[in-house]
């Protein structure tokens, strides 16, 4: 007869960073550390690498085709919603690398990093149709589609570069590194 074998009293602690994490942010030399790309409406830089965006193979802006935004340097995170938080307000950005596009919504979070470009300027999210928006001055998040100024964007080609694009609402644009 086998000697008995107590199971665990709890699960083991999940483990930092999680398989498959991603930053957008090159991550600093050490430990690992939690996310900290924060998304903002911030001064255009050309050429600055957390400014540099591109989509999904075949999409072009304004055709509202399903997309991933991918950060065009780095280690290659996307858009999301944080959290697949449905709030008004709910934070964007790019810290946990990439989900494939989604093939149905099931689960939020199935959806939270596919995007809508569309043809008026403004920026859906697959997971709940909020629309991007610049809020509270500088902050990007997600807010319910008013098609107000706050909520559309142009996107401009990279020089030389027509796969690389700035998100821009005149003369700022979307930066992931701003902290």
């Amino acid at each position: 007869i086998p000697t008995p074998v107590a199971p665990p009293l709890s699960p083991p602690a999940p483990q930092w960073p999680p398989k498959g994490y991603k930053e957008c942010n090159t991550p600093a030399p050490g430990p690992p550390r939690p996310p900290s790309g924060k998304f903002a409406a911030v001064a255009c830089k050309p050429g600055k690498a957390s400014q540099q965006w591109t989509l999904s193979q075949g999409v072009q802006p304004g055709d509202a085709k399903l997309t991933n935004v991918y950060m065009a340097a780095g280690s290659k995170g996307c858009w999301e919603i944080e959290a697949c938080a449905t709030g008004e307000g709910a934070a964007v950005n790019c810290n946990w690398g990439c989900k494939p596009l989604p093939k149905s919504c099931k689960s939020a979070c199935d959806c939270n990093g596919a995007w809508n470009l569309n043809s008026n300027g403004t920026i859906t999210s697959v997971m709940d149709g909020k629309c991007l928006q610049v809020a509270g001055g500088s902050a990007v998040n997600v807010g319910a589609c008013t098609g107000k100024a706050n909520q559309k964007f142009e996107w401009h080609a990279g020089v030389g570069n027509s796969t690389t694009y700035t998100v821009r609402q005149g003369a700022l644009c979307v930066d992931q590194a701003a902290v």
